[in-house]
């Protein structure tokens, strides 16, 4: 899965370092616009697998062998407390805060797994930067 998200190219340093602020304060921005905030463990690791699949174009395939243990491995956790509490997250809001706002993206009668997740919270990212960069 690739995402059309365009940064203004940089010259030096310091305008490189402000466009990696600038995306992780974007990916901050969207996800507490959901009501996904940083009180929940989980956060942390949705921005970081989201940074993964955009700034490496990875496909989301196979994410407990590819995502978890790189994600585990830099925050000190084990990979299955990486699943765990993504699914916290899911189980927590879905039902009351993210149903309504993401019929867009899941069609799905029940909550949707960690990779679907993941899949819709990139779908959303992406449209938010479409709309912000117009």
């Amino acid at each position: 899965m690739m995402l059309n998200i365009r940064f203004r190219p940089t010259c030096n340093k310091e305008e490189k370092y402000m466009r990696v602020v600038d995306k992780y304060r974007f990916f901050w921005i969207c996800l507490r616009r959901l009501g996904i905030t940083s009180n929940y463990t989980g956060f942390y690791f949705l921005v970081d697998i989201i940074n993964m699949v955009i700034n490496e174009n990875c496909e989301l395939k196979n994410m407990y062998k590819n995502f978890y243990p790189v994600v585990a491995k830099r925050f000190d956790k084990k990979p299955c407390s990486i699943e765990r509490d993504i699914r916290i997250i899911i189980k927590n809001l879905w039902d009351v805060r993210l149903r309504s706002r993401m019929e867009k993206y899941w069609s799905g009668s029940s909550e949707p797994r960690c990779k679907e997740f993941v899949k819709i919270l990139l779908d959303y990212v992406n449209d938010s930067w479409e709309y912000y960069a117009s």
